[in-house]
């Protein structure tokens, strides 16, 4: 006799309850206890989907793991602005990320993975706009990546494209 059917939205509610509990503070370990009050499920419910805290990190990583919404946009102030919003939520994680990926190198592995996905990223919207002419030199992705992060995680996306485009326009001015 099967048991009854998992319900796929306790998943959700549980990743979605880790990613709150690590955004609000920096955190070393994940209490599962607080994850599945959190959740609004019991603490069995958490451990039968998640073996520990390290598994549920995992996945809470995994699922921060996808590419801006949509199509490349029409400038480069549009791939940003787009690309800015789709990092809030990694920023927003990252302070407790990087403290538990210090003690686990699977989350090391992930974080970085999750990193270098974004980067390529920014690097093609940074291609697109090259070939648009509208960059004569291409800033470092990796510090351009930085600051975006930076960014997303203050609320301050849209003045922060604001002024790179401004700062890069200037540049090529200015040569």
């Amino acid at each position: 006799m099967a048991g009854r059917p998992r319900d796929p939205g306790i998943d959700g509610a549980v990743i979605a309850a880790a990613a709150d509990l690590l955004a609000r503070q920096e955190l070393a370990t994940l209490p599962m206890e607080a994850v599945a009050e959190r959740a609004g499920v019991a603490k069995s419910t958490v451990y039968r989907r998640w073996a520990n805290g390290d598994a549920l990190i995992a996945d809470t990583v995994d699922s921060l793991d996808r590419p801006p919404p949509g199509r490349p946009g029409a400038s480069l102030a549009e791939d940003l602005a787009r690309f800015v919003e789709s990092l809030r939520p990694v920023a927003r994680l990252l302070p407790s990320l990087n403290l538990l990926a210090r003690r686990n190198p699977g989350t090391q592995t992930r974080l970085v993975a999750l990193i270098d996905g974004r980067r390529l990223f920014l690097e093609e919207a940074l291609a697109r706009a090259e070939s648009r002419g509208e960059l004569r030199d291409r800033p470092d992705s990796t510090s351009l990546l930085h600051l975006l992060i930076a960014a997303a995680s203050h609320d301050a996306s849209e003045t922060a494209v604001r002024l790179l485009i401004r700062g890069l326009r200037a540049t090529e001015a200015a040569q």
